[in-house]
């Protein structure tokens, strides 16, 4: 049986749930991290150095990398001589610089607002970039920042699988029997946000925008969760609506749970690429938050939630997905048709 080891970092819950992708299609997958993530998803091993890392690999088959794995570039010439495959995923900022922002002219973006821009360094992830461009067997790419890498592929001569957050739907089925608040002063309407960086996310919009809200009289109460993954999903099953990120411009895997279990979710959306499928009532911008609120508490029952499951379902069902990737660990590429 072939074994693929997913790790070195946790991307919210994508490792945990490429495992369970991979697993459902009879492949012995393992998730292998340097630390655990901040919501406590699960994972199979920890590694402490990246002398563990590497030699930790030489069991698998395939390294499946999430974040640019910049500290493993000294290993995997030395893996591929063993006949062992290494794909690498772009997944946001080890990607993302404010050079390749403006570069696109987008004015609005979490690169403005996040903290760690002082250290950002455009540089070197620039040159990580275009290594693993030239020594991954594959390379996997967020929607978020297909944009960014897609012109460093075209130029490296190399085709991009697109990486839509995958979730395991039989984790996450669509909630029932929730009876939405009723937006009175005793009973008032429940926003969801749970941000695991709130520069990054756009937090402060959300935040002024409930408070517009609130001082023009409507009853809506904001619930920001930085908690454990569990607490996060109890407090999505007690929203009546949910809202991801107001900067990045892509939604992540936050929102793709919130869609999954029937919570109608806002997200800020950049016009992309025509093949790229946006989720129906999703999209929102800083200038619009508290108007985009007020219309989606006036349509709580306008069945967006349903529309919303569907393109879960259809775009980011990690069985569904594994299946269509398993040729590429085997060396024969197919054609992506999840997305297009």
């Amino acid at each position: 049986m072939m074994k693929v080891c997913l790790g070195p970092m946790h991307i919210a819950s994508g490792l945990f749930m490429l495992r369970q992708g991979l697993r459902a299609n009879g492949v012995d997958a393992d998730v292998c991290v340097v630390q655990p993530h901040q919501f406590g998803y699960p994972y199979d091993k920890q590694l402490q150095t990246t002398e563990d890392i590497a030699s930790c690999l030489m069991d698998y088959d395939v390294f499946h990398g999430m974040f640019g794995v910049n500290f493993v570039h000294n290993s995997i010439k030395r893996w591929q001589a063993k006949g062992k495959k290494f794909f690498a995923t772009f997944n946001g900022c080890d990607i993302r610089s404010p050079v390749f922002m403006r570069e696109k002219n987008l004015a609005t973006t979490v690169c403005n607002h996040c903290q760690a821009l002082k250290v950002c360094g455009h540089d070197d992830k620039l040159n990580n970039a275009r290594f693993l461009l030239e020594n991954a067997d594959e390379i996997f790419c967020d929607l978020g920042v297909w944009e960014v890498m897609e012109p460093l592929a075209e130029k490296a001569g190399r085709m991009l699988i697109p990486y839509p957050q995958p979730l395991d739907l039989s984790m996450y089925p669509m909630r029932e029997g929730f009876v939405n608040h009723k937006g009175t002063p005793e009973d008032p309407f429940q926003i969801v946000h749970a941000p695991s960086d709130r520069s990054k996310k756009g937090t402060s919009f959300i935040v002024n925008a409930v408070e517009e809200l609130r001082a023009d009289g409507v009853n809506v109460q904001l619930n920001i969760v930085e908690g454990s993954h569990g607490q996060v999903r109890q407090a999505i099953l007690q929203a009546d609506l949910a809202i991801d990120q107001m900067l990045v411009g892509w939604y992540g895997t936050f929102a793709v749970e919130c869609m999954a279990l029937g919570v109608p979710t806002l997200c800020y959306l950049r016009a992309m690429q025509s093949h790229v499928k946006q989720p129906i009532g999703m999209n929102i911008t800083t200038g619009t938050v508290a108007d985009n609120i007020i219309l989606s508490l006036n349509n709580l029952r306008g069945h967006i939630e349903l529309q919303q499951r569907d393109h879960v379902e259809k775009y980011h069902d990690v069985t569904k997905l594994c299946k269509e990737w398993l040729p590429l660990y085997t060396g024969v590429r197919p054609e992506p048709t999840l997305i297009a």
